[in-house]
């Protein structure tokens, strides 16, 4: 359970499919009236199943859960996704959500995208994990 300070209220969220019965809806957390201070100390569950970035949309067959969490050693948010190996800075929340997507799309270009001829056994596996895990289309 995440409990939210009393002086946070979020003003744009985004509900998601109904894929992941029991765990929280919320895709984005967007724009609150807080500052991004009032935040340290709490986790904001995300879930994930479509994804906008470099012109592509990417959605997701099994939706991601991740946290962005503030990190005392970088001095910034973060949020990590070990299936995919994305981790992703930010000075505020929603930077560490658009730096996720960018990421998304990143991984899309250079792994499911390139020839497995140039591509490490790892690189591989990760490239035949998106290629299952996600359906592309033109944003």
């Amino acid at each position: 359970m995440y409990l939210w300070p009393a002086d946070i209220a979020i003003t744009n969220f985004t509900v998601s499919s109904a894929s992941m019965p029991g765990l929280p809806k919320v895709i984005s957390v967007g724009a609150s009236t807080a500052s991004s201070d009032a935040l340290k100390g709490f986790a904001i569950p995300v879930i994930v199943d479509r994804i906008k970035a470099y012109g592509l949309t990417l959605k997701l067959n099994h939706p991601v859960l991740y946290r962005i969490s503030y990190n005392k050693e970088y001095n910034a948010y973060c949020a990590v996704i070990q299936r995919f190996n994305v981790f992703a800075l930010g000075d505020s929340p929603v930077e560490v959500e658009e730096a996720v997507k960018q990421e998304f799309g990143w991984l899309w270009r250079e792994y499911a995208m390139a020839e497995d001829n140039t591509l490490a056994e790892d690189a591989k596996a990760l490239k035949y994990e998106l290629l299952r895990e996600i359906e592309v289309s033109a944003s």
